[in-house]
Protein backbone atom coordinates (compact mmCIF):
# COMPACT_ATOMS: atom_id res chain seq x y z
CA UNK A 1 0.00 0.00 0.00
CA UNK A 2 1.39 3.41 -0.98
CA UNK A 3 1.80 6.09 1.66
CA UNK A 4 -0.10 9.33 1.08
CA UNK A 5 1.24 12.68 2.22
CA UNK A 6 -2.02 14.28 3.36
CA UNK A 7 -0.46 17.66 4.12
CA UNK A 8 1.04 17.94 0.64
CA UNK A 9 -2.20 16.86 -1.04
CA UNK A 10 -4.27 19.35 0.95
CA UNK A 11 -1.84 22.21 0.32
CA UNK A 12 -1.17 21.37 -3.35
CA UNK A 13 -4.01 23.13 -5.19
CA UNK A 14 -3.09 21.49 -8.50
CA UNK A 15 -4.35 18.15 -7.10
CA UNK A 16 -7.74 17.40 -8.62
CA UNK A 17 -10.32 17.43 -5.81
CA UNK A 18 -13.89 18.58 -5.58
CA UNK A 19 -13.89 22.19 -4.21
CA UNK A 20 -16.22 21.19 -1.35
CA UNK A 21 -13.91 18.35 -0.32
CA UNK A 22 -10.89 20.68 -0.54
CA UNK A 23 -12.64 23.22 1.66
CA UNK A 24 -13.44 20.58 4.28
CA UNK A 25 -9.87 19.25 4.20
CA UNK A 26 -8.44 22.77 4.57
CA UNK A 27 -10.68 23.45 7.56
CA UNK A 28 -9.94 20.13 9.26
CA UNK A 29 -6.18 20.44 8.67
CA UNK A 30 -6.26 23.95 10.18
CA UNK A 31 -8.14 22.66 13.24
CA UNK A 32 -5.59 19.88 13.74
CA UNK A 33 -2.70 22.35 13.56
CA UNK A 34 -4.37 24.67 16.07
CA UNK A 35 -5.08 21.75 18.42
CA UNK A 36 -1.44 20.68 18.25
CA UNK A 37 -0.33 24.24 19.08
CA UNK A 38 -2.74 24.49 22.02
CA UNK A 39 -1.64 21.11 23.42
CA UNK A 40 1.98 22.21 23.11
CA UNK A 41 1.44 25.54 24.90
CA UNK A 42 -1.04 24.37 27.57
CA UNK A 43 -0.45 20.65 28.25
CA UNK A 44 -1.86 20.62 31.81
CA UNK A 45 -5.19 22.41 31.21
CA UNK A 46 -8.35 20.36 31.70
CA UNK A 47 -11.47 21.11 29.70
Amino acid sequence: MAKTDIARRVYNHTWKLDPIVRSLLDTDFYKLLMLQMIWGMYPKVDA
